[in-house]
């Protein structure tokens, strides 16, 4: 589950109560199929985009290729937040499995980033792999502009240790 809740204003303890604003939605891509006891919501993150809210979150297992991002709206921060139809994003993005745990950036000109993790290979979970794509927002006639991840992959490349 990810719940949200307002700070105090020292921003070091939470005021009040928690509020569950996203579970693991049974019968899903957001829940596990084969291991029921997994009901993972995590990696909560939240963009601002024309006056609405984006929040970002992975889930399933990360151990399955179903684990993926998805994300929800609200004209609030602390909600109610409504999923996207599109989800998940980036679901198996590539090729890759298990693309989920993942931040959004952007570059001092302005692009837009996601950076996710994916399992090693098809055959192979560990280690995970780090890959980054482009993204961005497109507009809609109806409803709110959607996150839309662009087919590049960047593969980073760590260099050897010296």
């Amino acid at each position: 589950e990810i719940h949200v809740s307002t700070l105090s204003d020292d921003l070091k303890t939470i005021n009040g109560k928690s509020t569950e604003c996203l579970y693991s939605m049974p019968g899903t891509w957001e829940r596990c199929d084969i291991d029921t006891t997994r009901k993972v919501a995590e990696a909560p993150f939240v963009l601002k985009h024309k006056n609405l809210y984006y929040l970002s979150y992975s889930c399933n297992t990360f151990r399955m290729g179903n684990y993926s991002v998805g994300y929800a709206t609200s004209k609030n921060p602390l909600g109610p937040w409504e999923r996207a139809e599109v989800n998940p994003i980036p679901f198996r993005h590539g090729g890759y499995a298990g693309t989920g745990h993942h931040a959004f950036f952007t570059t001092s000109a302005g692009k837009l980033y996601i950076v996710y993790h994916a399992h090693k290979n098809k055959n192979t979970v560990l280690p995970r792999q780090m890959l980054i794509s482009p993204c961005r927002f497109v507009e809609q006639e109806n409803g709110p502009d959607v996150i839309v991840i662009d087919d590049e992959i960047i593969v980073p490349v760590l260099s050897p240790k010296t």
